[in-house]
């Protein structure tokens, strides 16, 4: 009999056939084509009319056909850079990328235990904690700030990432205007739009509104970010059994209609404009109504949608490394690990909202640096195992012999450190030492690294010229009237 050939060397979390793939896409561009999409925004709808969209009202029925060329002119591959131009994360169906949530209104502090609201500080010292962390890659601006204007929140938040990270941004913004002034920083970072468009170290996380519809403010931001190319998170949050089909497959054909109605119209304003699609889907908890952010159906929701994203050849945005629990214990390690694990075995790109607890309303250095630990753990997984005639070792088990041991052997020194994952944060002590160590839990440790971080971390910074020409434009905007910036 002729063994089949083992097509990769770790294992892969799918939850989907290819029939139940194509069955669903199927399904999707029917619901885009019958149902379609409310679009509130005049611009779209014109895009979507003069490509063949049937617009009845603001509802736009989008053709098979239009859907396909989008997705054949959509990017394969994005290549995204850190704020000093160096290449950062290569999305391509094949890396996975993981980031920090963003817009929580609390922080469970690391110095006080205190659950307060976010201030700019606050921000600053959530980049500073990420850039540290060797398994993060990319930043969100991590809370809605509460002691500035509101003229200027939205940029004081992406200002405090970008002066405490070189990592790439993913950003969001609340309106047209507020986009615009957080690009138009990006720019002076970059020296220059035509150079942030080359090379990009922002993404801009623009969520329909489930079931299948847009605010006009989602719509004018997804316009103007495609016109200057800049690399678009499509990202729906459809809740099963509120906003979506308490069905499981009926959740992902709404999902990704709504993802790809997105791409459509980012492609029609600006053919190649580089787009992720992806999100968060889950299902309400009957008992609470809240958004569960950690039970098996949004593990299963998370690994379908990024099967469905690899058959179309795009980059998917997934969740992971967040919680449900209100404090950082054994629940938020529980359902952290089982999230990182499921979404980096099933290849997801760019995974979001590590340090969520309390179902995405508040944020925890803590649990960021808890996450940095189980990243290591489930990339060591992903590796998987490295088969060579050094590697298999006959020739060193031979000579060894019964009843030997390698401990003294070149073999093992040549080869431990890569083939061992080393923890920094769980205990492999014996007893005896652990105690004398101070009998500490995870938690204390990673409170203690997480403090250790911000006391002593230094991010490279930026010009004083770019810093005191961004810093003027927040103070423009502190000091006038017009529509806020986010």
């Amino acid at each position: 009999m002729e063994k089949k050939k083992k097509a990769c060397n770790f294992p892969r979390f799918e939850v989907l056939s290819d029939d139940d793939l194509e069955r669903i896409y199927s399904k999707a561009l029917l619901v885009l084509d019958h149902t379609g999409v409310r679009i509130p925004e005049e611009d779209a709808i014109s895009l979507l009319k003069d490509a063949g969209g049937k617009v009845e009202k603001d509802i736009v029925h989008i053709p098979k056909e239009i859907v396909k060329e989008a997705l054949e002119s959509s990017p394969k591959e994005i290549q995204i850079y850190s704020r000093d131009g160096q290449p950062a994360l290569f999305l391509n169906t094949k890396n996975s990328y993981f980031g920090n949530g963003s817009d929580c209104i609390f922080i469970l502090d690391s110095f006080t235990g205190e659950r307060r609201k976010f201030t700019k500080d606050d921000v600053e010292k959530a980049a500073r904690v990420i850039d540290a962390l060797e398994n993060i890659n990319f930043v969100m601006p991590a809370g809605i700030i509460s002691d500035k204007p509101i003229t200027a929140a939205g940029l004081h938040a992406f200002q405090a990432t970008t002066f405490n990270t070189e990592k790439p941004i993913l950003f969001t913004a609340l309106n047209r205007e507020g986009a615009c002034d957080i690009i138009s920083v990006a720019s002076i970072i970059a020296g220059g739009e035509d150079i942030l468009q080359k090379k990009p170290f922002i993404l801009h996380y623009i969520e329909t509104t489930s079931p299948l519809s847009y605010s006009n403010d989602a719509l004018k931001m997804l316009l103007q970010s495609a016109e200057k190319g800049i690399p678009i998170v499509c990202a729906p949050g459809p809740i099963a059994g509120a906003t979506a089909p308490a069905t499981l497959a009926g959740t992902l054909v709404l999902h990704l209609a709504e993802s790809l109605s997105e791409l459509v119209i980012a492609q029609l304003k600006n053919s190649g404009t580089p787009v992720i699609i992806g999100g968060c889907a889950s299902i309400m908890d009957m008992r609470t109504t809240i958004s569960a952010y950690a039970g098996p159906e949004f593990y299963l929701l998370n690994a379908a949608l990024t099967q469905l994203c690899h058959l179309l050849h795009i980059p998917m945005f997934g969740t992971a490394g967040c919680s449900d629990a209100k404090k950082v214990d054994s629940q938020a390690a529980i359902e952290s690990a089982s999230s990182v694990i499921t979404q980096i075995l099933c290849g997801a790109d760019l995974i979001h909202d590590v340090g969520y607890i309390e179902s995405g309303l508040t944020q925890s250095f803590d649990m960021m640096v808890i996450i940095n630990e189980i990243l290591g753990m489930a990339k060591k997984i992903k590796d998987g195992i490295n088969i060579d005639d050094d590697r298999l070792a006959v020739d060193l088990i031979n000579r060894v012999g019964v009843g030997g041991n390698y401990l003294a052997e070149e073999h093992t020194l040549k080869y431990f450190k890569g083939e061992f994952w080393m923890p920094e944060l769980m205990n492999r002590q014996i007893y005896e030492s652990w105690v004398e160590d101070g009998k500490k839990s995870l938690e204390e440790l990673a409170n203690e690294k997480a403090k250790s971080i911000l006391e002593e971390n230094r991010v490279t910074p930026l010009e004083e010229s770019k810093k005191r020409e961004i810093l003027r434009l927040i103070e423009s905007r502190e000091n006038t009237n017009a529509t806020p910036g986010q």
